[in-house]
């Protein structure tokens, strides 16, 4: 029988509960030194009448030899805990082989041309391309090769807005 929405677990469930919570704080624990300190420093702002401090504003200034420094020392402290271990690396092998896949965004006519992106597998980020707009519907097809004479890469920088 369903319980409504909102309505307690059995009693029975509690303890398992419980258990679960302690496993989880259990495997989290161990000899984790602490990480880095941070320095902080007196800043803050009046917002429409509010005192807002801010004292990590220092962080914000990447050029800065010493924020370097910091994010290097952070780097340092996350690979020691969650450092290159067999199953990151094959995590991060079977993330990859999941996520290079084509793709192929829908075309958007402007003035004579349609444009669309396209992301060939092994790409990492898509590319803009354009084509002369065909007289029957036709999605794009991101394991062909766009035929010369209908597809031209737009070599482009950056696009403010798409």
């Amino acid at each position: 029988m369903a319980r409504a929405l909102g309505t307690p677990a059995p009693a029975p469930l509690l303890p398992y509960a419980a258990a679960l919570c302690v496993l989880a704080l259990w495997a989290c624990g161990g000899d984790v030194r602490p990480p880095p300190a941070t320095r902080t420093v007196a800043v803050a702002d009046t917002m429409n009448g509010t005192v807002v401090a801010d004292p990590y504003r220092w962080l914000e200034d990447q050029s800065s030899t010493e924020v370097n420094q910091w994010i290097e020392a952070q780097r340092a402290y996350a690979d020691s805990i969650v450092g290159a271990t067999t199953q990151r690396v094959a995590l991060a092998s079977q993330l990859r082989a999941l996520m290079d896949v084509p793709n192929a965004g829908t075309p958007r006519k402007a003035g004579d041309w349609e444009y669309f992106t396209l992301r060939r597998k092994g790409e990492e980020v898509a590319a803009v391309y354009r084509r002369k707009p065909l007289t029957t519907p036709t999605p794009v097809d991101p394991e062909r090769q766009c035929p010369p004479a209908t597809c031209k890469r737009c070599y482009t920088r950056a696009i403010k807005s798409w």
